[in-house]
């Protein structure tokens, strides 16, 4: 590893064969316009029934250490549409690779480029840091899914561009995201497009006290300009009607047995060695599933609750969900969740097209 961690290029209105591995590679809206031209593009030819040949020839290797599902296939799916001669879809990497066996990042991403001989490599991973750390050892460029608690930058892509389609604009939004603000990686994501990529923005972060959002996030967000409201435990129903977006998201169960865990060794210090692994994390199952159904309570949003919010704004959600928009919110014009996924194919191919397809296609004349 770099001394001083793994380096982040910028964009410098140029993606073609770099990397995506944070949002912040973004440093000028146009970026931003360049990319949704090319969605729109995508989306004609999808709508048209059209066949490209984009990426004839090319290889995408797609590895996946975390389920997915609307990630998983949307990049499948963008890259078949492009015309991706070779496809290496790799899902449940920790249980059925050499990952398992203990096998480095950085060594299997260097495995997956010399036996696929790929293009561009579709990463998912646990690790905050691991699509920094696969783009630092791979040759080809390294496209982020997902990783860990940090980053989703092709969601945040899609959920702007989603913003974009459905309100007609990213500017002058009032923005509430709810739920699981300090471990949900795709708000991070998103909220950090929208003070890039729109004028005049203001956020409501409406969680429990211990999923707010990170200072860090909330400082970045005042420093670009936008006003911050944060409201813990309390209710969504004082921002409701002042809101455009509305983003909401799965508190993670998952994440409430990691920390039960971490603070359970804290707490036993030396004499966790004396307990059975399998004893600590049933005790740190029972301990994340209390905190969790204390965390859920009274942040579902339904049909209800929909009556107080304006009849020009839409709500979003990353998904899956578990019970945080009730069914009875689907057949509401203003839930675009469904809608959210689809934008997500067309950015996705306009991503993987600039990316690795021709230079000219992902170019600017940057003034700086």
């Amino acid at each position: 590893m770099p001394e001083n961690g793994f380096p982040v290029e910028p964009f410098n209105g140029n993606f073609h064969l770099k990397d995506v591995v944070s949002v912040e590679q973004f440093t000028d809206p146009r970026e931003i316009e360049l990319l949704f031209q090319k969605a729109d593009e995508m989306r004609r030819s999808v709508e048209m029934r059209e066949v490209r040949r984009d990426l004839y020839g090319y290889s995408v290797a797609e590895l996946f250490y975390q389920p997915s599902t609307r990630t998983y296939t949307s990049f499948l799916a963008a890259a078949q549409r492009l015309g991706v001669s070779y496809i290496t879809p790799i899902h449940g990497m920790t249980a059925y690779s050499s990952a398992a066996k203990g096998e480095s990042l950085s060594d299997t991403v260097r495995t997956i480029e010399a036996t696929t001989a790929a293009d561009v490599i579709v990463l998912r991973h646990p690790g905050d840091d691991s699509s920094q750390e696969a783009a630092y050892y791979a040759q080809v460029p390294v496209i982020n899914a997902g990783s860990g608690r940090k980053e989703h930058p092709t969601q945040g892509i899609l959920d702007l561009y989603t913003i974009r389609e459905e309100l007609g604009r990213v500017d002058n939004l009032v923005v509430t995201m709810t739920g699981d603000l300090r471990n949900g990686r795709t708000i991070k994501s998103l909220a950090k497009l929208l003070v890039l990529g729109g004028n005049n923005i203001k956020f409501n972060f409406v969680s429990p006290e211990v999923l707010k959002m990170p200072k860090e996030v909330t400082n970045y967000l005042q420093s670009c300009g936008a006003e911050v409201y944060i409201s813990d435990n309390g209710a969504l129903e004082d921002v409701l009607p002042r809101t455009d977006v509305l983003y909401v998201t799965r508190i993670q169960s998952e994440w409430f047995t990691t920390q039960a865990l971490e603070d359970l060794r804290e707490r036993l210090g030396a004499r966790v060695e004396g307990i059975d692994e399998s004893t600590l994390k049933i005790l740190a199952n029972q301990l994340g599933e209390n905190e969790y159904r204390k965390a859920v309570h009274g942040y579902e949003v339904n049909s209800e609750l929909m009556k107080s919010a304006k009849s020009e704004m839409i709500v979003m959600h990353p998904l899956p969900r578990v019970g945080e928009i009730a069914y009875d919110v689907d057949n509401d014009p203003r839930a675009a969740y469904f809608r959210q996924m689809r934008y997500g194919l067309y950015t996705r191919m306009a991503l993987l097209s600039l990316v690795i397809g021709p230079a000219v296609n992902g170019e600017f004349k940057n003034d700086n």
